[in-house]
């Protein structure tokens, strides 16, 4: 028999070898993300060639021979509103250059500035003022009562406010350098320094919107100027987005007809899915081969550290208990054959699949698994698609579809292609999945 010291122990063991595992899946889960970054550029690079090889101009006619060369008729529509666009940039550029306010903008612009730099100290000085007194609580109760009016306000009540804030708003003016005798004269005052001011301030002020139409116009100018090779950028790229998303979408026969007429469509269409497979290979499998373990082993990890706690406390209690030689046996079989088997299939079938580029020997027909392909044959019954196509195609071995060419011309050569792999390359069991 063993005491709680001995059990107590085993925990730890169990939890530092976990640990280690934990942090291992950590380190795979970061190789597997960074793997799959590595071929979305090699992808979104391969995909960019192709744009440039099918799109090396935008003319109509060759866009014309393109749409029956993909039977895609869209790609003229697209470059017809695209024409559309560079008209109204064109003509909105000749006009704003025909006008007075940008062939004298220069002039118009040092004119103007003038006048604002002319008006500004009267400019400032009505704005302090007015706010001397508007801002004045004392000026909106006399304002609201009408007092500032023509006719002034009205009723003896009104008088009897309207002399306490008159008498209140004189004091506060009188601090700020205004001194005024009587309320006749404050109302009287007010009303003269509104007019002038009135008109200083909207002289400057419609001398800056002025300008700032002017600095708009000018600005408009200078995008229009540029516009046009951005249009022309936005275009290709359009145009090339269109292609690409119409030659992912094409059926599988129309993608044999291209792949027959154009070796260049034959590799794009071999690289493209490929290269997607890989990265869908990579991303399932971080997910039922790392994050599940690294559930389990969370989740076992939060179960020892509790068992460890109540373990300890129990001990500084004084409580004793006693544990068999079965219980600390079980507790240290952590399995390490296990993981290590485990550790050896996922690095193996991750750099299976991130050293894979051998696109050519895959096909871009449906009834094909390049998961056979790209790991050589390696066990992959927890990925969707792998199980789904093993049971609808029994006793599929993709050696015997090596380099599937789309025409199937070419059969004899493909015969002894698939010789060569299966003479070179043989079906791994041994890296089976070890979960």
């Amino acid at each position: 028999m063993f005491g709680m010291r001995e059990y107590t122990d085993a925990c730890y063991e169990r939890r530092q070898f976990l640990a280690k595992q934990q942090e291992w899946l950590n380190d795979e889960w970061v190789k597997y993300q960074d793997d799959s970054e590595q071929i979305r550029k090699t992808r979104d690079r391969i995909r960019q060639e192709t744009i440039g090889y099918l799109l090396p101009e935008i003319s109509d006619s060759y866009l014309q021979e393109l749409e029956k060369r993909l039977s895609y008729p869209a790609l003229l529509k697209t470059k017809s509103g695209y024409d559309a666009k560079f008209k109204q940039v064109e003509a909105r550029r000749a006009e704003l250059e025909a006008s007075d306010d940008i062939k004298f903008y220069d002039l118009n612009m040092n004119r103007i500035q003038e006048v604002i730099n002319d008006l500004q100290p009267a400019y400032d000085s009505a704005i302090d003022r007015k706010k001397l007194w508007e801002k004045n609580p004392r000026f909106k109760n006399l304002a609201s009562r009408g007092f500032f009016s023509e006719e002034g306000s009205r009723g003896w009540w009104n008088a009897i406010l309207n002399w306490r804030d008159v008498s209140l708003l004189m004091s506060l003016l009188r601090k700020g350098g205004e001194r005024y005798s009587n309320p006749t004269e404050v109302r009287q005052q007010y009303r003269l320094f509104k007019d002038q001011s009135e008109q200083v301030v909207s002289a400057y002020e419609n001398k800056v919107v002025e300008n700032n139409r002017l600095v708009e116009l000018k600005k408009e100018l200078a995008t229009l100027v540029k516009q046009p090779q951005q249009l022309l950028a936005d275009l290709y790229q359009d145009l090339g987005k269109q292609v690409l998303d119409h030659l992912d979408a094409c059926p599988e026969e129309v993608r044999v007809k291209l792949a027959e007429k154009d070796p260049y469509l034959d590799t794009f269409f071999r690289k493209s899915i490929g290269t997607q497979k890989q990265i869908d290979y990579l991303h399932e499998l971080s997910v039922s081969r790392i994050d599940s373990q690294r559930e389990q082993i969370n989740q076992e990890l939060i179960k020892l550290d509790d068992k460890i706690r109540k373990l300890n406390s129990q001990m500084n209690r004084g409580k004793r208990k006693v544990f068999t030689q079965e219980q600390i046996a079980q507790m240290r079989d952590y399995k390490p054959e296990k993981w290590e088997k485990r550790r050896e299939q996922i690095g193996q079938v991750r750099e299976r699949i991130n050293t894979f580029d051998n696109y050519n020997s895959g096909s871009f027909l449906e009834k094909y698994l390049w998961w056979d392909l790209i790991t050589r044959g390696m066990n992959g019954n927890d990925v969707v698609e792998v199980r789904h196509f093993h049971e609808n195609n029994p006793g599929w071995d993709y050696r015997a579809h090596s380099n599937l060419s789309s025409s199937g011309d070419n059969d004899f050569d493909n015969a002894a292609e698939s010789l060569a792999a299966s003479m070179s390359t043989p079906a791994d069991d041994a890296f089976k999945d070890a979960t």
